[in-house]
């Protein structure tokens, strides 16, 4: 938590405090699905509760896109200043290179991550398997100073350290319990 709140920065915040309080939400949101996820994985397997979480997640994202076309919904978004979310278009902007991305984004990024997620949850705790998502806040500015070339801030740079010490200790009990088999 002390790295999460060293990236975020909290005395120099800039922007909407909306935008700080929806990554919460999203962390909280998170971390009950793969709470939740866990007894499910177990039962139906990993790759099956993948293709379940997406296609209800599509649908439930389609409905939304459907209903921020009404133009009563459209009216209200765009009043409070949400036009992003204001009739939303389905197939605007999709051509051969865009669906390569999209297919790319759907397959590899999101599809075998989720599912190498899931698979992991099969074999150790969700607890566990969750502390591999700490680590991706740590591992994004590091490849986007690779790939795209942003730098990274100091804060960063602690945020980073403090999010890989507190995965290092939270992993102690498990090479404890390797070492006593």
């Amino acid at each position: 938590m002390i790295g999460i709140i060293i990236f975020m920065n909290p005395l120099r915040m800039s922007g909407s405090p909306i935008g700080y309080i929806l990554t919460i939400l999203s962390a909280a949101t998170f971390a009950l699905y793969g709470i939740i996820s866990l007894k499910r994985s177990v039962r139906y397997g990993g790759i099956a509760l993948t293709c379940f979480s997406f296609l209800f997640g599509s649908m439930e994202m389609f409905l939304l896109i459907l209903i921020s076309r009404m133009a009563s919904v459209s009216a209200i978004l765009t009043r409070e200043g949400l036009t992003t979310f204001a009739n939303i278009p389905i197939l605007q902007g999709i051509n051969g290179h865009t669906c390569l991305n999209l297919i790319y984004i759907g397959i590899f990024v999101t599809g075998l991550g989720y599912t190498f997620y899931f698979l992991a949850m099969e074999t150790i705790s969700a607890a566990t398997a969750s502390l591999v998502f700490y680590i991706k806040p740590a591992l994004a500015p590091v490849l986007a100073f690779i790939i795209i070339h942003e730098p990274i801030m100091l804060n960063m740079m602690f945020g980073i350290l403090f999010l890989l010490i507190g995965s290092l200790i939270s992993f102690i009990p498990d090479f404890k319990a390797q070492k006593r088999e």
